[in-house]
């Protein structure tokens, strides 16, 4: 009994000592890169409205519409494309199955500097203005409050996901 434990412990020794290190990114290297608005969270929320533009987000994300990217450069620069502004009206489609809600094809490019201190990024404008956004970082994706994304408090109890490209 003593020798099969010690070969198991021997064995799971050898497998730990041979497995592959991982290097996992943290903090300003785990940013770097460029990211997609995956989805848009809400809990508890009965508003009519938030809950119309949380479903009509997702239904334009989930098409494979890229309507936020956001692309974190090593150098210190932030490029930000949206469409969000550019989201049109809308019909109901003949079938009965929902919203008919095209992708639009403008989009707003502002180029940007960043930096990241914790899980703090300060994003500054070409006019100098600056924005901090706590975001939480989970591997291959981060949220944000949308809170701290949307000036107009539209979006002030969802949670914003985006996803690595």
């Amino acid at each position: 009994m003593k020798r099969t434990l010690l070969m198991l412990m021997m064995a799971s020794a050898l497998i730990i000592s041979c497995s592959e290190d991982k290097d996992d990114a943290s903090g300003e290297d785990a940013i770097v890169g460029t990211w997609v608005m995956s989805s848009v969270e809400m809990e508890g929320v009965e508003d009519t409205t938030l809950l119309f533009l949380k479903d009509t987000f997702n239904k334009l994300l989930s098409s494979g519409c890229q309507l936020l990217t956001l692309t974190f450069n090593e150098d210190g620069s932030e490029i930000t494309e949206t469409k969000i502004d550019y989201i049109a009206g809308h019909d109901v489609n003949s079938d009965g199955t929902g919203l008919e809600i095209a992708c639009p094809t403008e989009k707003k490019i502002d180029i940007n500097t960043w930096s990241m201190s914790g899980n703090v990024i300060t994003i500054t404008d070409e006019s100098g203005s600056t924005e901090q956004v706590t975001i939480k970082m989970d591997g291959n994706t981060f949220s944000v409050l949308g809170k701290d994304m949307d000036d107009n408090e539209n979006l002030a109890e969802a949670r914003v996901i985006f996803t690595k490209k």
